[in-house]
């Protein structure tokens, strides 16, 4: 069992806590192309059951070569974020909340099993500045294991 620590009032880590993280594991479906849900957190939500990864249609728009997005449901998308590389397996992204106060929470992806396992480790509410980024990325994945 990973232990994780809660984040500082601020959802910024200080020297001694680190966010609060949920892990979730996607397998690959050769027939629908989609990513299955194969272990999640009891009562995590936030992440649909499936997902796709596909090329961007319009890169300039989220700055990315690449979209994880979910099924549709009532004309919008179940999870939508441009996957940003970081480094061999590891991408990043963000996940928009229309309906909370809080809106972003930041997200990193891990391909494994030549891409047919989608690890993703889902930072509820939590804003990574681009200062801060590379850093935090670069401790998380040292300390989760490549």
């Amino acid at each position: 069992m990973e232990t994780r620590m809660k984040a500082t009032p601020t959802n910024r880590p200080s020297s001694t806590s680190k966010p609060d993280y949920k892990k979730v594991v996607y397998r690959l479906n050769d027939e629908s192309k989609y990513y299955d849900r194969h272990e999640c957190p009891p009562g995590f939500e936030k992440l649909p059951t499936e997902l796709k990864i596909e090329e961007t249609r319009r890169p300039e728009l989220i700055k990315s070569k690449i979209i994880c997005r979910g099924r549709v449901k009532d004309g919008r998308y179940t999870f939508f974020t441009g996957l940003i590389p970081v480094s061999g397996s590891w991408y990043f992204g963000d996940h928009y909340h229309p309906a909370e106060n809080k809106k972003n929470s930041f997200v990193l992806f891990c391909f494994t099993e030549g891409n047919a396992v989608l690890t993703i480790y889902y930072f509820n509410h939590f804003k990574l500045y681009p200062k801060r980024r590379g850093k935090f990325i670069g401790e998380f994945i040292r300390r989760v294991g490549d």
